[in-house]
């Protein structure tokens, strides 16, 4: 007989879910699964990045269950519905530890998104772009945010040094985003503001002093 596949969710039965507490223990602190009866742990990481995924099988019917949302239901005793996420706070795919999951929407969890690979700045946010009014091409540091998902980006201002860009993008992604944001740097050098706020700033700022890269550069920026 062919062997049915189904995904571990909300819809399965009291006897897959009971048997799932039965064969797998979690330890929150570590956020290592083990299996109980063949006592041993799930290392193995996918293509993704994150941990291989757990499969049992009852009545010829295979449950496959994320190694994520299979902690979450071991330490909670509840399973997230299908059109829900589990989020790695820190980014870090294999930290399984429950401080480091939480639940949240596809929207949120595409909130947090990692440098572009074809980012040439170093920094979220931020794009080398130039402009040329027929006699000298001028570079600039543009920072733009996406704030809703099919909208496109929206220009936050134009500098002509990528750290000031990256900043102003970091005190947007803070304010729209909150505990989503995605940011260039954990210190808050400019507090959440929105776009327009941002841009009023900007227009107040003195002209900015000439950079020395052995100078903690965000030090500019604070009140």
């Amino acid at each position: 007989m062919k062997r049915v596949r189904k995904t571990f969710n909300e819809a399965s039965s009291e006897r897959v879910k009971d048997l799932f507490k039965r064969m797998f223990s979690y330890d929150p602190d570590t956020g290592e699964i083990n299996n109980i009866r063949k006592n041993r742990l799930y290392t193995r990481k996918t293509i993704k990045g994150y941990r291989e995924c757990i499969y049992i099988t009852v009545d010829t019917i295979e449950y496959r269950s994320t190694y994520h949302r299979l902690c979450w239901f071991l330490h909670t005793g509840t399973l997230i519905p299908d059109n829900m996420q589990i989020d790695h706070i820190n980014n870090i795919k294999d930290d399984n530890r429950i401080v480091n999951l939480r639940v949240c929407t596809n929207e949120d969890n595409s909130k947090k998104r990692l440098l572009r690979v074809d980012n040439k700045t170093g920094y979220r946010g931020v794009q080398l772009t130039s402009d040329n009014n027929g006699r000298k091409i001028y570079h600039y540091y543009s920072s733009s945010i996406t704030i809703k998902k099919g909208a496109g980006p929206t220009k936050i201002g134009r500098f002509k040094d990528s750290f000031y860009a990256a900043i102003f993008y970091d005190s947007a992604n803070r304010y729209y985003f909150k505990d989503f944001a995605s940011c260039n740097f954990e210190k808050e050098y400019l507090k959440p503001m929105s776009i327009l706020e941002l841009r009023n700033y900007k227009r107040a700022m003195k002209p900015l002093p000439e950079m020395d890269e052995n100078k903690n550069r965000g030090e500019l920026l604070e009140s």
